[in-house]
C-alpha cells in the first residue's frame, strides 16, 4: 500500500506531466505551422508488439519492429535523414489506419508512399523488387538477387532484406531460401512465419508446404482435405491425389469452394476446380 508521503508525491507531480504535456503538444503545432517538421513518428501497436513508424514528406522512411530500441532507431534517422524528428502522431493516421487493417486481415497491400532514401544501389534494387511480390506469394533471395541485376549475389540480396527499413510493407518475410526454408527475419522467425499462415502462404518445397496448406484449408472449412495435406506431407508424399479424393468427400459433406480465394498454392487450387466440378 501506497503510504501518505508518495500519493502526495504523486499528485503533485500530476500536475507536471499534464503541463509538460500540453507543452509538447504546442511545441508540435508550432513546429508544423512553420513546416519544421522532417521527420515524424508514431508507436503502433501490433500483435507482435508496439512498433515504431517514420515518415518523411516523401513518404515511410522506417518501421522499426518490436524488441529493436526505439532510441537507436531514432538517433539513426537523426544521423541519417533529418535531426528534426517529432512525435506527431496524427502525421501518420494513413500508415497507422492500414497497418491495423493488414495485421487483422481486411487488407492484402499498402497503398503508402515510400520513402527509400536509407536504402542505396544493389540493396535498394532488392528491397524495390521485394516490395512488388503480391500477397499470398513468396519468393526466394537468389530470384531477389536476379530481380536486382545479379543472379550471384544471393549473399548480398539477403544482407539487403535483413537491413530492410520498413519491414512488413516493403514485405521481406515473403523472401525464403531456394530450398524452401524460412532463412532469417528480423523480427524473429514466429513472427515471419505468423505473417505467412496469415496471408495462407505455401513455401514452395519440402513437408511445410503440403502442411501450411492443410491448415489455410482447414480454415477455410475442408477438415477433410485439410487432414489429408496434412498426412500426406508428414509421410513426404505427394499430396494432389489425396488431397483431392478428400476434397471430393467434403464436397459430398456439403462443404463449398467459395472460401478459397485465387492465390492459394498449386494443388488447394486443383482441390477449387474438383469440387466445382464435382458440386455443379
Amino acid at each position: 500500500m501506497a503510504t501518505l508521503e508518495e500519493t502526495l508525491a504523486r499528485a503533485r507531480l500530476q500536475p507536471v506531466r499534464e503541463a509538460a504535456a500540453r507543452d509538447a503538444a504546442r511545441f508540435v503545432k508550432a513546429a508544423e505551422k512553420e513546416d519544421l517538421i522532417d521527420v515524424a513518428f508514431a508507436r503502433v501497436a501490433s500483435p507482435f508488439g508496439e512498433l515504431l513508424v517514420a515518415s518523411t514528406p516523401r513518404g515511410v522512411v522506417q518501421l522499426s519492429l518490436h524488441g529493436y530500441d526505439q532510441n537507436e532507431a531514432l538517433e539513426e534517422l537523426a544521423r541519417k535523414v533529418s535531426p528534426r524528428i517529432f512525435e506527431a502522431p496524427g502525421r501518420l493516421d494513413d500508415v497507422r489506419r492500414e497497418l491495423d487493417e493488414y495485421f487483422t486481415g481486411k487488407r492484402k497491400s499498402f497503398d503508402l508512399p515510400l520513402d527509400w532514401q536509407l536504402s542505396h544501389g544493389f540493396a535498394l534494387r532488392v528491397l524495390k523488387a521485394t516490395a512488388r511480390i503480391p500477397y499470398g506469394r513468396v519468393s526466394s533471395y537468389r530470384e531477389m538477387a536476379e530481380k536486382a541485376g545479379n543472379v550471384r549475389a544471393t549473399r548480398a540480396a539477403g544482407n539487403a532484406l535483413g537491413g530492410n527499413a520498413i519491414p512488413v510493407i516493403v514485405p521481406c518475410h515473403r523472401v525464403l531460401r531456394t530450398g524452401g526454408g524460412l532463412g532469417g527475419y528480423g523480427g524473429g522467425l514466429p513472427m515471419k512465419e505468423a505473417l505467412l499462415r496469415a496471408a495462407c502462404t505455401s513455401w514452395s518445397s519440402g513437408a511445410a508446404a503440403p502442411a501450411i496448406s492443410a491448415r489455410c484449408a482447414a480454415s477455410r472449412r475442408f477438415p477433410e482435405a485439410a487432414s489429408s495435406l496434412a498426412r500426406s506431407a508428414s509421410r513426404g508424399a505427394p499430396p494432389e491425389s489425396e488431397a483431392i479424393s478428400a476434397a471430393r468427400s467434403s464436397s459430398r459433406a456439403g462443404f463449398r469452394c467459395a472460401g478459397f480465394p485465387s492465390y492459394q498454392p498449386p494443388y488447394c487450387r486443383q482441390m477449387l476446380c474438383t469440387m466445382n466440378s464435382g458440386s455443379s
